[in-house]
């Protein structure tokens, strides 16, 4: 458990207006959350790894990509991507 979650628990327990408004505080945060500042927002929760997995690579695709289904004549489905401009 990260000390936040202690801290949180803690609240959960007693309950009450101080518990609601850290929840309301943390919903409001949460909902802007950006790929740029989501690390920093969650604090000493995450692990190394998961850091590394959210952190921006310089490996990145410059472009994104975008998958669509398609279906064939004899109803079988496949995934086909392509690069968008």
């Amino acid at each position: 458990m990260g000390p936040e979650n202690v801290e949180e628990f803690a609240l959960a327990k007693e309950g009450g207006p101080e518990y609601e408004a850290r929840m309301a505080m943390y919903g409001d945060a949460f909902a802007v959350a950006t790929k740029d500042n989501v690390v920093e927002m969650f604090g000493g929760l995450l692990s190394e790894p998961d850091k590394a997995v959210l952190e921006p690579s310089p490996h990145a695709r410059s472009s994104p990509r975008r998958c669509d289904k398609v279906s064939s004549s004899d109803g079988a489905a496949s995934t086909t991507t392509t690069r968008r401009s």
